[in-house]
C-alpha cells in the first residue's frame, strides 16, 4: 500500500499552518472575484464599447483593489498568528528573577519550540547550579555556628573574670562582638538557605497574622534594646491583620531592620514597631540620627553601609 504523504512544511501548531488556514479562503475569494469580473467584462459587455485605455484602467483598478484587500488580510492574519509569540514574551517579562521554572512548550508555536527547549535546558542547568550554591551556603553556615558559639561562650567566661588587665579585656570584648556578628551572619545565611528559591515567591506564601508575628519578634528584641537603653514601642490594632506571606523572610526582614536601628541609629532612645491595617503594612521608626539624603539610594546596594 502506498504511504500517506506527510506535509512536513505545515506541521501542526506552526504559525505557517495557522496563516495558510486563515488566508487560503480569502485568497480563493479574491481569485473568484477577479475571475467573475473578467468573465463579466468579456461576456456581458460589448468589447467595441470599450477603448484600450478603459480596459487598462479597469484592470489596474481591480488589481489594486485585490492587492490592497489581500495586504490588509495578510497584516491582520500575521498579527493574529503572532499572538502566541506576544503572550510568550509577556509571560517571560512578568517572571520574577528567581523564577527558573521551565516554560510550557505546549503553548509555543512549532517554529519556536527548539528555541524554548534550549532555553528550558539552560534554565534547568542554572537551577541546579543555584541549588548547589544554596546547599553549600546552608552547610557552611551550619558547620560554622557550633565553633562560633563556643568562641562566644569562652569570651563571655573571660569577661566574667574581675582580674583581667584592661588591654586584654578590651581585646576579649572585641572578640565577643565579632563572634556575635558572625553568629548573626550565619543565622541570616541559614534563613537564606531555607527559603526555597525554586518556587515562585507566591507559591510559598501562607496566611499570617502580621500583628502576632511582629509582637513575637518584638518580644525577642525587647531585652537587647533595653540593654542599650532603647525603648521598643509596639503599636498595632486589637484585631488580627491577615496577609499572605513567607514567615521566614518576614522575620528576617524585621530582624535586619531592628538590628540596623540598634547599631547605626546614633542617639536613638526609642524604636517604634507599628502594624497598620489599611493597607496591611509594617513600620519601623527610630529617633536617631537618620540617613543623609544623598545616601538614600546608595544604602540599598549590597554591602554598602551609611557613613
Amino acid at each position: 500500500m502506498p504511504k500517506k504523504l506527510k506535509i512536513g512544511f505545515l506541521p501542526k501548531g506552526s504559525i505557517l499552518r495557522y496563516l495558510v488556514g486563515r488566508l487560503a479562503f480569502a485568497l480563493i475569494l479574491f481569485l473568484c472575484i477577479d475571475f467573475l469580473l473578467t468573465w463579466f467584462i468579456s461576456r456581458q459587455s460589448h468589447i467595441s464599447d470599450w477603448s484600450v485605455g478603459d480596459l487598462f484602467a479597469l484592470m489596474i483598478i481591480s488589481q489594486i483593489f485585490i492587492v490592497c484587500g489581500f495586504a490588509v488580510l495578510v497584516y491582520f492574519g500575521v498579527r493574529s498568528g503572532l499572538r502566541t509569540v506576544r503572550q510568550l514574551s509577556q509571560e517571560i517579562a512578568e517572571r520574577n528573577a528567581d523564577d527558573l521554572q521551565a516554560i510550557d512548550i505546549r503553548k509555543v508555536p512549532t517554529e519556536l519550540q527548539p528555541v524554548i527547549a534550549h532555553l528550558n535546558d539552560l534554565l534547568g542547568r542554572l537551577d541546579e547550579s543555584l541549588l548547589a550554591q544554596k546547599r553549600f551556603i546552608g552547610n557552611a553556615a551550619h558547620q560554622l555556628r557550633t565553633p562560633l558559639t563556643g568562641l562566644r561562650m569562652e569570651s563571655e567566661l573571660m569577661l566574667a573574670k574581675d582580674d583581667l588587665p584592661e588591654d586584654i579585656q578590651a581585646r576579649v570584648q572585641r572578640i565577643h562582638q565579632v563572634s556575635n556578628r558572625l553568629i548573626h551572619l550565619g543565622e541570616q545565611l541559614l534563613a537564606l538557605a531555607r527559603a526555597d528559591y525554586r518556587l515562585h515567591p507566591r507559591d510559598s506564601f501562607k496566611q499570617l497574622d502580621l500583628v502576632a508575628l511582629a509582637e513575637n519578634l518584638g518580644s525577642e528584641w525587647f531585652l537587647k534594646l533595653r540593654e542599650q537603653q532603647i525603648d521598643l514601642v509596639f503599636e498595632a490594632p486589637e484585631q488580627a491583620v491577615m496577609i499572605d506571606g513567607s514567615e521566614i523572610l518576614l522575620e528576617e526582614l524585621l530582624s535586619n531592620l531592628l538590628d540596623n536601628a540598634l547599631k547605626y541609629a546614633k542617639g536613638a532612645n526609642k524604636i517604634i514597631l507599628q502594624v497598620k491595617q489599611n493597607p496591611p503594612s509594617l513600620l519601623i521608626e527610630d529617633n536617631g540620627c537618620g540617613v543623609a539624603s544623598e545616601e538614600h539610594e546608595m544604602i540599598f546596594d549590597t554591602f554598602v553601609r551609611s557613613a
